[in-house]
């Protein structure tokens, strides 16, 4: 929902509307100067690659933006969700008596009866 919410933002939509233009003007610009090169003089042909190039840059510097907004909701979702994952474990520690709780990598052996993941991801989505 959140990330839904990022993709309808007023700037996160600027941002990809100024992608897709970039993406198009691009594609043109190589097309022209596949088709027109030929006939283009020297410095027409560097001028349209200048631009080319240019605009690849433009269009990487864009997409960074994108994805620097969608990376920061990610990290903001996953500092959220380890605080309420944490809070739910301890719940689940004193609700179902866990006197030892081992990490994974930690235990040289569980049995499967053991693993609290499941009850961890069904309170987590009841707490939503």
């Amino acid at each position: 929902k959140r990330l839904s919410d990022l993709r309808a933002s007023a700037d996160y939509k600027k941002n990809r509307t100024e992608l897709e233009s970039l993406q198009k003007s691009g594609k043109e610009m190589v097309e022209k100067l596949k088709k027109d090169g030929p006939t283009m003089s020297k410095e027409q042909q560097a001028e349209l690659s200048r631009k080319i190039e240019d605009t690849r840059g433009d269009l990487e510097h864009v997409g960074r933006k994108l994805q620097e907004q969608e990376k920061a909701l990610a990290q903001t979702l996953f500092y959220e969700m380890g605080e309420k994952a944490k809070t739910v474990v301890n719940e689940l520690i004193k609700s179902e008596g866990i006197g030892l709780l081992l990490d994974r990598q930690a235990a040289l052996h569980a049995d499967s009866s053991f693993n609290i993941t499941p009850k961890v991801t069904e309170k987590l989505n009841q707490s939503r």
